[in-house]
């Protein structure tokens, strides 16, 4: 005590100079605010960012809500979710969306698919409320930009600094999510299935196939145990659905994998269609591009187009379905339903005719040795639309094993496309 009343009293003393604690920046954009470090602020995206490499977020508030108790969800219970929650004072602008939509697919823009802006606009309206998503959409945006600005994806070298980071953010992304499922909920299962389309953009854009299959299987799994979308019983009750207003996991896939592919065709369109091919290849249409046009390739362009075709009438009849209110409405959709499932096995029989009648084995053979990957890429699809039409308006526990058989032959199917793309890319 007395050392400090001398140490205070003694006009030689020179007082301990206290630190300067400057003022936290609350206006910088989203990328430096999660990492916790100072923001130059520029516009319309920050230096400090674009310098390191990585994708400015903007500069909307990271205001996030807490729920006290996360309401847990039963497969078999009926539930009005609230809205998803508003992150308050950001506005998504026009420009984000249409952003966002792009990094969706590689295929050029079709009548069919007018991109993705209601997926867009349901992810930028939750990525700041859920940790999984903001890193799925980063890992989105760091591997397209890898994919656009250099070929490594497409011979194969995965070597780069920001591919490096939308792996990183992908991890992330799947640990994040991991933790929010261990309490079901509506809000975590929309967040499910919205990372589901962005992993399964991810893993079409470098022709992943497999996985891309093991993020759909888990999507159909979601969407058929909490009966997302209105049903029918195995008595013919009309079942309302448990979980309405959730994100569609077949729909997105549909619009993904229907658009023509642009390199792999371009050779056989026609001048009018060639107009619209402005996408770019993903590493399994780089392997398949060739010079010289094939009796092949002539075939696979004109059975693409009847599979296309049905492909929209079957993604037409799935935005229907949520808006039936009656029994009666919904046998109405089941009888479309059927027609369509004959329509594409009648396809199915007669490409596996033609194709398979010049002396080759089945098509259940080993497919590397008897099938050009482009009509493995139409197999894959039917076989796509095959089991989304099957699940439809069917509330069947059992359904989804009855489809094992289905989901192993679009697993092998896809893992022959994915070696091919990788064998094929790394010998150019």
């Amino acid at each position: 005590m007395a050392s400090f009343i001398v140490a205070t009293l003694d006009p030689s003393h020179e007082p301990r100079k206290l630190k300067a604690f400057g003022i936290k920046v609350k206006t910088g954009c989203i990328t430096c605010r999660i990492r916790k470090i100072k923001c130059d602020e520029g516009k319309p995206g920050c230096q400090r960012c674009f310098k390191t490499g990585r994708s400015c977020d903007g500069y909307g508030s990271t205001f996030r809500p807490y729920d006290k108790v996360a309401k847990q969800v039963s497969p078999t219970s009926t539930i009005v979710p609230q809205p998803a929650r508003l992150v308050t004072g950001l506005d998504i602008m026009p420009q984000e969306i249409n952003f966002l939509s792009h990094l969706f697919s590689t295929k050029p823009e079709t009548e069919f698919s007018k991109r993705y802006e209601t997926e867009a606009r349901e992810i930028l309206r939750v990525r700041m409320t859920e940790p999984a998503i903001r890193h799925a959409v980063v890992s989105l945006k760091s591997l397209r930009q890898e994919y656009e600005q250099n070929d490594s994806l497409l011979r194969g070298e995965r070597c780069t600094p920001t591919y490096f980071r939308g792996i990183q953010e992908y991890n992330k992304a799947i640990a994040k999510l991991a933790q929010r499922l261990s309490v079901p909920s509506p809000e975590t299962l929309r967040a499910a299935l919205l990372c589901c389309q962005i992993f399964i953009s991810i893993e079409v854009m470098q022709s992943n196939y497999e996985i891309t299959v093991q993020h759909l299987i888990r999507g159909l799994r979601i969407m058929h145990d909490y009966r997302t979308r209105p049903s029918i019983d195995s008595d013919g009750k009309f079942l309302p659905a448990g979980l309405p207003d959730m994100p569609h996991i077949d729909l997105f896939v549909i619009k993904l994998l229907a658009p023509p592919c642009a390199r792999a065709f371009h050779l056989y369109a026609s001048s009018s269609e060639q107009k619209t091919h402005d996408g770019i290849a993903t590493p399994f249409e780089f392997a398949m591009r060739s010079p010289v046009p094939s009796p092949e390739s002539r075939f696979i362009f004109q059975h693409r187009t009847t599979l296309m075709a049905l492909a929209c009438s079957i993604a037409k009849l799935l935005a229907r379905i949520p808006h039936a209110r009656s029994t009666t409405e919904a046998l109405i959709l089941m009888n479309e339903k059927q027609i369509l499932l004959d329509q594409l096995q009648d396809w199915f029989n007669q490409v596996k005719y033609l194709y398979f009648s010049d002396g080759r084995e089945d098509a259940d053979s080993q497919l590397e040795q008897f099938i050009h990957p482009g009509v493995a890429y139409l197999f894959f699809f039917h076989a796509i639309l095959k089991i989304t039409m099957q699940l439809a308006l069917t509330s069947s526990k059992t359904v989804l094993d009855e489809l094992h058989p289905e989901f192993s032959m679009i697993q092998d199917i896809a893992k022959y496309m994915t070696h091919f793309a990788r064998t094929n890319n790394n010998a150019r």
